[in-house]
């Protein structure tokens, strides 16, 4: 019985295999080059600080929900301690200001960065 099992996990490990030799894993990388040598145009620098902002406000922004569950975390098990309860009620009030300010500075970014693209045609 465990020949069997063994022989069974040995075809079922093998079949993709099998599978693979169907296909040429070389023809899909008939164009990776371009990107790397200059073949495709530059990024312009707008597009290039538009996504370094998009990126930072999205880490902070995923840094200020981590405060907020971790305050909130901090006041569920605090066991009623008020050092504890007042510590995660500050945490969570300037984790929310933070994430306010992230947000406004996002809507802000957007809308310069729109403005600016309509403004220069």
């Amino acid at each position: 019985m465990k020949k069997i099992i063994n022989y069974g996990f040995l075809v079922l490990w093998a079949a993709p295999f099998a599978a693979y030799s169907q296909v040429d894993p070389l023809e899909s990388l008939g164009e990776v080059g371009t990107q790397v040598y200059g073949k495709s145009q530059p990024t312009p620098i707008k597009e290039s600080i538009g996504r370094l902002v998009q990126i930072l406000l999205g880490l902070l922004g995923t840094f200020f929900i981590v405060l907020i569950i971790w305050g909130g975390a901090e006041w569920m098990f605090s066991g009623g301690n008020e050092k504890k309860i007042d510590s995660a009620k500050k945490r969570l009030s300037n984790a929310a200001i933070g994430l306010t300010i992230v947000f406004i500075a996002y809507s802000l970014a957007y809308a310069i960065t729109n403005w600016l693209a309509t403004a220069t045609g």
